[in-house]
């Protein structure tokens, strides 16, 4: 019974998706069909069912963004039970016509989790400061904390790791399953180490073990390459494991 009920979901959730999109979309990347009348603003709502929203899930609208061809994006994050769900994310493309052409991301389904925390942020964040063990941190430093707070024009500014709920998964393996996933504090933090890199930090809510992390740290370089049509430009590259990769990481993401 519970296999038949599964089927007959998975198989109306094809079935709205199929009426808008073109084959060829696959589930991180959807084309959608000419004739399909999208609202960017409302399309996690008239499609919830096909794109797996269950009635704890919604998908937030962050920000809309114009570029210079004229197309507009809107980029949306996704929440279980009003929590953020890391790599739960869409970005929806519409074109100057107002057509809705394109959308690519991933969306964590099949989640069932609970908000009971045994482990305050204080904890937490003491377990994540032990875990990247570095010798000084930013917040330490006065003339950092100093040009924090003039250039964001605010006297409360710190780089002091503030400690906020969310899901995230137990493992590095970029297949997020919602099986990985577990309520924990997220810390960004920022080091005053040589040694040791900046890092977003998640620690278990539960157990208070750290269980997920990324580097923040910028590791460009800058150099030149030749073109054909454009000379000698500067590119910017990131080197790892002595080979420079096309892949700029020297600008800061929001």
């Amino acid at each position: 019974l519970m296999a038949t009920q599964v089927m007959a979901q998975v198989a109306t959730r094809n079935k709205q998706l199929e009426a808008i999109l073109k084959p060829s979309s696959t589930a991180t990347w959807l084309q959608f069909r000419e004739e399909a009348k999208i609202n960017p603003l409302t399309i996690f709502v008239d499609y919830k069912v096909g794109f797996g929203l269950t009635a704890n899930n919604e998908m937030v609208l962050a920000e809309t963004k114009d570029d210079d061809i004229g197309m507009h994006h809107y980029n949306y994050n996704q929440y279980y039970k009003n929590v953020k769900v890391l790599h739960g994310h869409f970005k929806i493309h519409q074109r100057a016509d107002g057509m809705v052409q394109t959308a690519n991301g991933n969306i964590i389904t099949g989640l069932n989790l609970d908000l009971t925390t045994t482990v305050n942020e204080n904890e937490a964040l003491a377990n994540a400061l032990s875990f990247m063990n570095a010798k000084k941190y930013l917040w330490q430093n006065e003339v950092s904390e100093n040009e924090l707070k003039r250039t964001e024009n605010n006297v409360n500014a710190t780089y002091f790791p503030k400690g906020e709920l969310v899901f995230a998964p137990a493992n590095y393996d970029v297949t997020y399953l919602a099986a990985d996933y577990r309520l924990t504090w997220q810390f960004t933090i920022y080091s005053d180490d040589i040694n040791v890199a900046a890092k977003c930090v998640f620690v278990d809510a539960l157990s208070g073990k750290v269980v997920y992390h990324y580097d923040i740290s910028m590791s460009c370089s800058i150099g030149t390459s030749t073109t054909t049509w454009n000379g000698s430009p500067t590119i910017s590259t990131r080197l790892s494991g002595g080979l420079y990769q096309s892949h700029n990481d020297c600008q800061a993401t929001d």
